[in-house]
C-alpha cells in the first residue's frame, strides 16, 4: 500500500478512533488501527472487540492498493508531530513508513489479516448523517 493524504484529514480520523483501541496490552492487534484502500477510498478501522469504528474518506491519492496495521497511539503521535502538509503512508516488508518531506518514521505492523472482522450490515436499515451535524447537535445539550 502506498497513499498520500492530508495531515489534517489523517489526524482527525486518528483522533476520533482512539477511544476504540485497546489500551492495556499494546502487543494485541486491537491496539492497532487497520488501514486499507478500497474502491478509491481510504479506510481506517479500530476495535477493542466490544465496540469499533470504521472511517472512509475519498480525500486520498492512491499509488498502490493494500492493507496495513499500526499502533494507533504511536501513529497519532507521529502525525501530530508533522507539519500541515501531505503525508505518505507506505508498507514495506512488514513496516508502515510515514513520510513527509525529509521526515521519515517506521512502525512495525502486525499481520493485517489478523485484524478482527467487523460485522456485516447487509440487509439492515441504514441512514447517513453528516458528522459535523452530529457533533453540533451533541454540543448544544
Amino acid at each position: 500500500m502506498k497513499v498520500s493524504i492530508k495531515k489534517s484529514v489523517l489526524e482527525n480520523m486518528l483522533l476520533n478512533i482512539q477511544p476504540y483501541l485497546e489500551k492495556k496490552d499494546l502487543s494485541q492487534i486491537t491496539s492497532h488501527v487497520f488501514l486499507s484502500t478500497e474502491d478509491q477510498h481510504f479506510v481506517l478501522k479500530a476495535t477493542d472487540y466490544e465496540i469499533g469504528l470504521t472511517y472512509h474518506t475519498p480525500e486520498i491519492k492512491i499509488a498502490s492498493f493494500g492493507d496495513a496495521t499500526a499502533n494507533g497511539k504511536k501513529l497519532l503521535d507521529i502525525v501530530k508531530s508533522l507539519k500541515d502538509d501531505e503525508i505518505i503512508l507506505e508498507t514495506i516488508n512488514d513496516y508502515l513508513y510515514i513520510k513527509q518531506n525529509s521526515s521519515k518514521f517506521k512502525l512495525p505492523m502486525l499481520i493485517p489479516s489478523d485484524f478482527p472482522p467487523f460485522p456485516t450490515i447487509e440487509n439492515k436499515p441504514k441512514f447517513n448523517i453528516n458528522s459535523a451535524t452530529l457533533v453540533q447537535f451533541n454540543t448544544k445539550k
